[in-house]
Order: structure tokens, then sequence, then C-alpha cells
């Protein structure tokens, strides 16, 4: 496995940044309720939720992966898909059911995730 590949462990502080923020987009989004349509940011949301997923050892099914973005399941899967073509997720496949597939971080997602978690917490 070369340094590029080598996959980094969440660091618990990290999780911990990154379930905040994902509870504070969730308590915006309930907050400006009707407004919902000014803060779509599907591609954050689900960056975020695949983070704290991972940390806590869960799978994310496609489908929850697009509940979680946030926006219509058609849109979620554009940005599902663009994020894998990013090379930020991969979507790999579930071994006890073939006919459901996992969306996950990439190893440079992951990477990229805690480095930008990392800068921010810095800037706190």
């Amino acid at each position: 496995m070369s340094r590029r590949d080598k996959v980094p462990a969440i660091p618990s502080d990290i999780a911990m940044l990154a379930l905040r923020l994902w509870h504070e987009r969730r308590w915006r989004d309930r907050h400006f309720r009707a407004f919902s349509d000014l803060f779509a940011d599907p591609a954050w949301n689900l960056l975020l939720d695949l983070l704290v997923s991972e940390s806590e050892g869960r799978s994310v099914s496609t489908t929850a992966a697009c509940m979680a973005s946030g926006v219509a399941a058609s849109t979620a899967l554009r940005y599902i898909n663009l994020l894998e073509e990013r090379d930020l997720v991969m979507r790999v496949p579930d071994p006890s059911d073939a006919r459901r597939m996992f969306v996950k971080l990439s190893p440079v997602g992951r990477r990229e995730m805690i480095a930008y978690l990392r800068l921010i917490e810095g800037q706190r």
C-alpha cells in the first residue's frame, strides 16, 4: 500500500466536530424550514454523514446516503455520482445482499475531510 493509498483512521476529535457540524445543519434546516431551498448543500451533507457514520462503524446504503443529502433522491444520486467521479466517495457492494450498495468515503475523501476539519478546528 503506497502512502497515497493509506487510509487514515478518523480521530475522535474530528469525528465529534463532524457530528457537531452535522447537527448544526439539521438545527438550521429545522429553524429555517420555510426557507430550506436557500440552504441546500447536498454534497457537504453527504460527506459529513459518511464521515460520522464511518466513525461510528455504521455502513451507509445508497438510499440512506440520498436521505442524508437533504435533497430529492434523483438529485442526491447525481451528487453521489459526481463525488464518486471526483474520488471523494466510493460504492461498495453489500456482502450480505447483492442488490444493495453502500456508499463510503474513499481514501482521498477521508483524508480531505480530516484535513479540512483539522483546518477549521485550528481556526477556533
